[in-house]
């Protein structure tokens, strides 16, 4: 266990009201992180708060969502912690709230992270956010079925069901010790990885019928217009997937996906092979991991495609 784990296991014990949030569109690792981590303060008798923005229903199967504050004014609380979020201009819910805390901690695997916070415990290497909740709680806290549940969900999915290179030995032996808890690890993983929507299916038929082939082949991209979106009744939460499973293409080194939330303004998501994703997110403003990144963008939704596709084609242009 590291000086920092132990210094921020004294912090929560030493304290008694805590306020959780994450990035926006809050993705299932930083819902599961925020719910395990507030599950296992609550069991403490702490007061904790879940400030999080809406997130699609899929989520809904994750434990601890009695915890997410309702209110409309943030809570002022003795500690702020931010999960899963690299930098401040992603943070949605919490901005006042972490104003407003006396200590501030940010818990974070990008390797683009950018401090915002008094401390920072962040491990580029590790699969999720989820699993650097377990190593920091399981302790000072007995696990159960839920805790555990919440964070199998964000260890699941940022692996992309244990696959991707983040997934480690610890990873696997920690996932043995949340069976043991009794999840239903069968039910999670059918309705976080597998099950999808009508509108998502809609948005996925967009996106291949927009789809743009570059470099014979080793660029896949895809755009989609806030026009488009709002013909089939899409939102952020309905894109999930899309560029992993375009870079499941035979041949594809680099698989880009863009959006339109509203006109002029573009979400870009990467998934990549053998390039630095994270280094490309980040000269556009964003960030994220290695081989899955993402940044947003105020322009024109093809525009936004074409500066990222130009900076794929001159990093593939400079492998060996």
């Amino acid at each position: 266990m590291s000086h920092l784990e132990k210094d921020i296991q004294k912090i929560i014990i030493q304290n008694d009201s805590f306020a959780i949030a994450s990035h926006t569109n809050p993705d299932s690792d930083a819902i599961g992180s925020c719910l395990a981590l507030a599950l296992a303060l609550r069991k403490l008798q702490k007061t904790v708060y879940v400030l999080l923005e809406p997130f699609h229903d899929k989520n809904k199967i994750i434990p601890g969502q009695d915890l997410i504050w309702r209110g409309n004014q943030e809570p002022k609380v003795n500690v702020f912690i931010a999960l899963d979020c690299g930098n401040l201009e992603r943070l949605g819910t919490g901005r006042e709230a972490l104003k407003q805390a006396d200590i501030t901690i940010t818990i974070d695997h990008h390797v683009s992270h950018k401090e915002y916070t008094q401390i920072l415990y962040l491990d580029s290497k590790a699969s999720s956010t989820c699993e650097l909740i377990y190593r920091l709680i399981t302790p000072i806290v007995s696990l159960d079925k839920d805790i555990a549940s919440a964070i199998y969900a964000g260890m699941l999915t940022d692996t992309g069901g244990f696959r991707h290179p983040s997934t480690g030995v610890e990873t696997i032996m920690i996932t043995a010790e949340l069976f043991r808890q009794g999840i239903p690890f069968t039910e999670l993983y059918n309705e976080l990885m597998r099950r999808h929507t009508n509108t998502e299916m809609l948005i996925f038929r967009t996106a291949l019928n927009n789809l743009d082939m570059r470099m014979d082949g080793r660029i896949a991209a895809a755009a989609i217009s806030a026009q488009e979106m709002s013909e089939v009744g899409g939102d952020a939460s309905d894109t999930d997937g899309i560029a992993e499973y375009m870079l499941n293409i035979r041949g594809v080194e680099a698989a880009i996906f863009a959006y339109e939330k509203i006109p002029s303004q573009v979400k870009v998501s990467m998934r990549t092979q053998h390039i630095d994703a994270s280094r490309i997110a980040a000269a556009f403003g964003g960030g994220g991991h290695i081989h899955a990144a993402g940044c947003s963008m105020s322009t024109d939704v093809k525009r936004a495609a074409e500066l990222i596709i130009q900076e794929v084609i001159k990093e593939l242009d400079n492998r060996p």
